[in-house]
């Protein structure tokens, strides 16, 4: 009998992209769109652009917010510049400049910001706490520090974008501030805006073990917070939080503490909205990593293309037997967690 062993760690992140829709590879394009143009200095035009998304809610075809994706080229730009002192000092005049010029703009002191919060992830490494030199912590600080300096008094001006809550969320949580601060922040930016992603994934990072939380914490505040969103997308939003907590580690999608039914409810609230290839084939990877054949039956009738080797890559021959298993062509399925080497069989 044929076995296929599937690693559940990871899963999330080996998705395709649907060719009409081609989202993954539209948002890649775009990201690095924008940071060429970062690079070259030409932050006038990333400036309405960034306003055109944000007056139009523009999404890819996936959902994700454009918005959230230009501002990831521009980490991207940001992030070269700031392992060197010239560039940086550059980048930092040029931006400042921008930013006092444009003073009507909702973007241009984001955009600062942005090189603030990027410089001081250079600055500290990626190591772990014990690791960081006493440089990289007195830099990480110092940016921090200015860039939160920068977005409160700007606040009257920039609260408009809904970057500028998701930036604020991330840094009061660097900075060690309350959570009760961080929790009022988050209440009032879904106020103005209920369905921005970037809000939800800068406030979930706060329920994270890393920052102080718990699983249990990370758990509520996804049902929550797919509530919180209201009736826009349904409770799509729980989902892709799901998939943002998995992606840091936590692979909360196999908890037992979550109602299945209500993930289930997202999965099908998602793609009525955004029937991408890009989130079925997510949905089925996950499925299977729950064991749920009834799951996978319904979302097969979303997925209409063969996935992307590229985006796949060593998982590629896990997703396809995944789909055989979900077709009922494949007769069972082991499951084996890599973190513990614990299989259990799917029939």
């Amino acid at each position: 009998m044929k076995r296929l062993t599937v690693l559940i760690a990871g899963l999330l992140l080996a998705t395709a992209a649907h060719p009409e829709t081609r989202s993954y590879e539209q948002r890649q394009e775009f990201i690095a769109s924008v940071a060429d143009e970062a690079r070259r200095g030409r932050f006038s035009s990333l400036d309405r652009l960034a306003n055109t998304a944000r007056l139009n809610k523009a999404r890819f075809s996936d959902g994700k917010w454009r918005l959230g994706a230009l501002l990831d080229g521009l980490e991207i730009a940001f992030s070269e510049a700031a392992k060197d002192g010239r560039e940086w000092q550059k980048l930092e005049g040029t931006l400042l400049q921008f930013a006092q010029s444009r003073p009507d703009s909702t973007n241009a002191w984001i955009f600062y910001t942005t090189a603030l919060e990027t410089r001081a992830w250079v600055s500290r490494g990626p190591g772990l706490s014990n690791q960081v030199t006493v440089e990289g912590w007195r830099s990480f600080r110092q940016n921090i520090a200015q860039a939160r300096k920068v977005l409160d008094s700007k606040k009257s001006r920039l609260t408009v974008n809904p970057e500028w809550y998701a930036q604020r969320i991330r840094l009061a949580l660097y900075s060690g501030e309350e959570k009760s601060r961080i929790h009022a922040l988050f209440e009032e930016a879904i106020a103005r805006e209920p369905l921005y992603y970037g809000t939800y994934y800068a406030a979930l990072l706060s329920h994270t073990p890393k920052w102080g939380g718990s699983i249990e914490s990370l758990i509520a505040f996804i049902r929550t917070a797919a509530v919180m969103s209201g009736q826009g997308e349904g409770t799509s939003l729980l989902a892709r939080l799901l998939w943002v907590a998995d992606q840091e580690g936590y692979e909360v999608s196999g908890s037992s503490t979550l109602d299945w039914k209500l993930v289930e409810q997202s999965f099908m609230d998602t793609l009525r909205f955004f029937p991408d290839d890009w989130n079925s084939q997510a949905f089925l990877l996950l499925t299977c990593g729950r064991s749920n054949r009834a799951t996978a039956a319904r979302l097969l009738p979303y997925i209409k293309e063969e996935p992307s080797a590229a985006l796949f890559g060593p998982n590629l021959p896990a997703y396809r037997g995944c789909l055989k298993w979900a077709k009922g062509e494949e007769p069972m399925i082991i499951l084996r967690d890599p973190a513990t080497g614990k299989e259990k069989l799917v029939k």
